[in-house]
């Protein structure tokens, strides 16, 4: 009888339980959903600071910033939380052995569900959300015999700002985004990431955001990234890929749009070219590399955009990201007295002679052809209002 009655105790406790961790996911599911589309309607350099803060309100305690954190710079996370699943799984895996067996038959599913919101000068400069669901290893899997997570991230960044091919040619269709699948940017899983400019089409961002949040409950079948994103995935399976071989890598027809989402973009006089060591010798398959040039000095002649923090006459290093030098055969040479177009971001500290950085298609000799494409790219930033003067050429888009 006494057995009996706590054997009849247990089932009732573990299907309370049982309830709890249905209602929690639910909870969570729902939560997680609301994020996304307060994330994704978030416009990326037009959104101020200030207009975010009802948004951020409601998420209460799962929202913290970065130290310090002002309308100048200030990084946002937002977690959303499953106090109660979350606490039960990790007591589960620390004390049963097999933890996370049970906590699956009671319903359970590891998950998570985040949103970050970089604010810079007073706007919103980026934003992104990921959803992580977990896969259930099953009999025979010998590639993570423990399960793996799947994982499903969209984000808006300034095209100079995305790793990747991205860095440094724009998508041959003239698509503001592109998708990317990979299992080496995280330990143990696989993701879908898609990557949009600020620019993109609202109906764009909401197409290709589109979750399957049936991956988040116990009963899902989801076992790849493209589960999570479906719409995105089918889009790479779609999509008319362009042979890198035969694909200039810094091509003049992107001149506008790098300009658009620089950071800052102005005319220089060489004075100085220090030059990269000689590359390695080229690997089958792969395009000739050539050596150029590792750092310049420059001196500002003109401001195109911005660029408030160099005094025109003065001179700095400019370096080139190292790790794209040997993908960029296409970059010109660059000789003491050429006058360049830069397209570069902030310096790397307060000092008035510190150095700053561009990309490998950051710099583009100044001829009246590129100055007209790079003013007629500086004018379709919208992101804020001029903080300097401008080059004189152009009025900037209000």
């Amino acid at each position: 009888m006494i057995i009996a009655a706590c054997a009849f105790a247990c089932a009732l406790v573990m299907l309370l339980v049982a309830v709890l961790v249905h209602v929690d996911q639910h909870i969570f599911r729902e939560r997680a959903e609301r994020l996304r589309n307060d994330i994704i309607g978030i416009t990326p350099r037009q959104t101020t600071l200030d207009s975010e803060d009802a948004m951020l309100s409601s998420w209460t305690d799962s929202v913290t910033r970065s130290t310090p954190c002002d309308k100048n710079f200030c990084d946002i996370h937002i977690v959303v939380e499953r106090p109660f699943t979350d606490a039960l799984q990790a007591a589960l895996v620390a004390v049963v052995p097999r933890g996370l067996r049970l906590f699956k038959f009671l319903g359970g599913r590891p998950a998570s569900a985040n949103g970050t919101i970089y604010v810079r000068n007073g706007y919103v400069w980026g934003a992104s959300f990921a959803l992580t669901s977990y896969v259930f290893s099953k009999p025979g899997d010998a590639q993570w015999p423990d399960g793996y997570f799947i994982v499903g991230t969209v984000r808006t960044l300034p095209w100079s700002h995305h790793w990747g091919v991205d860095e440094y040619s724009y998508p041959a269709s003239g698509a503001e985004y592109g998708i990317e699948q990979t299992n080496e940017t995280c330990t143990q899983c696989v993701s879908l990431t898609v990557d949009f400019s600020p620019y993109a089409a609202r109906a764009q961002v909401e197409r290709l955001s589109r979750y399957n949040y049936e991956c988040l409950t116990a009963e899902s079948v989801c076992t790849k990234a493209e589960d999570l994103l479906p719409v995105a995935a089918h889009e790479i399976e779609t999509a008319v890929r362009p042979d890198p071989l035969s694909t200039p890598v810094c091509d003049p027809k992107d001149l506008p749009l790098m300009s658009r989402d620089a950071d800052s973009v102005g005319v220089f006089i060489v004075k100085k070219v220090t030059l990269a060591k000689a590359p390695p010798s080229k690997k089958p398959g792969k395009r000739a590399t050539k050596s150029t040039w590792e750092t310049l000095d420059i001196q500002l002649e003109a401001r195109i955009k911005r660029a408030e923090f160099w005094d025109v006459g003065t001179t700095r290093k400019l370096g080139l990201n190292r790790e794209l030098v040997d993908l960029a055969p296409d970059t010109p040479s660059i000789n003491v007295g050429d006058r360049v177009i830069v397209m570069f971001d902030r310096p790397e500290g307060d000092a008035a002679d510190a150095p700053v950085r561009a990309n490998v298609c950051g710099v583009a000799l100044s001829t009246p052809k590129n100055l007209t494409a790079a003013r007629a790219g500086a004018a379709l930033d919208k992101r804020v209002a001029p903080l300097a003067a401008y080059e004189d050429g152009y009025a900037p888009a209000k």
